[in-house]
């Protein structure tokens, strides 16, 4: 099962986690956040330090990711499709995914109580990390609506950076009036050009 913290990213820069709120409520230590009400309109909330992430996706235009085909990567390079899954290379033919858990408790607190995976042989029913074998043999999580949202499990294996890529983020100035050295106008305008991407690296399947 997925730890507590971040595990992807959605395509518009926002931190994934699992289906496992921490030990808040006190009362309701590591349940569901949907099932215990504690999400927005948008499937997510600030954490401890204000820090904004996803427990859930939704595919509106309020959230930004109505329009996306990919809403996200998992920390193991994988991405992460909404429910409509393709069922040929083409993708002319779809259909909707489904969780394969079923709920056998109360999830109000330690939520991995109160689900079992089961496995299926149709090909809509996703396997227990969440995801499924895409028609053209690459692999891929689906966000649903149902338990676990988005991840079960990471499929792969994250790769830790190492050197540059590393190294913490250099300080931000709060100084307004100081110019912008060239390499920072030049990043800043191939952000606005491309967007903001996130690349993960696979070292694995598990």
């Amino acid at each position: 099962m997925p730890t507590l913290g971040t595990l992807g990213f959605t395509t518009t820069g926002l931190a994934i986690y699992g289906p496992t709120e921490g030990g808040f409520p006190p009362d309701k230590p590591y349940g569901d956040p949907n099932y215990n009400g504690l999400l927005d309109t948008c499937g997510g909330h600030t954490g401890p330090a204000s820090e904004y992430h996803n427990h859930l996706l939704y595919q509106v235009a309020a959230c930004n990711l109505n329009s996306r085909a990919v809403l996200g990567y998992a920390i193991d390079g994988f991405p992460i499709y909404g429910p409509t899954a393709c069922l040929n290379v083409a993708c002319t033919s779809t259909g909707t995914v489904s969780s394969g858990y079923v709920k056998i408790g109360d999830p109000a607190r330690n939520v991995w109580s109160a689900y079992t995976y089961t496995a299926s042989s149709n090909p809509l029913v996703l396997d227990a990390c969440n995801g499924r074998t895409q028609p053209d043999g690459s692999y891929g999580y689906h966000a649903v609506m149902t338990f676990p949202y988005i991840l079960g499990c990471l499929k792969g294996s994250p790769t830790v950076q190492s050197g540059a890529a590393a190294e913490p983020m250099p300080a931000m100035s709060s100084d307004r009036d100081q110019p912008l050295s060239p390499k920072t106008n030049f990043a800043n305008s191939r952000i606005s050009d491309e967007g903001l991407s996130v690349y993960c690296v696979i070292s694995s399947l598990s």
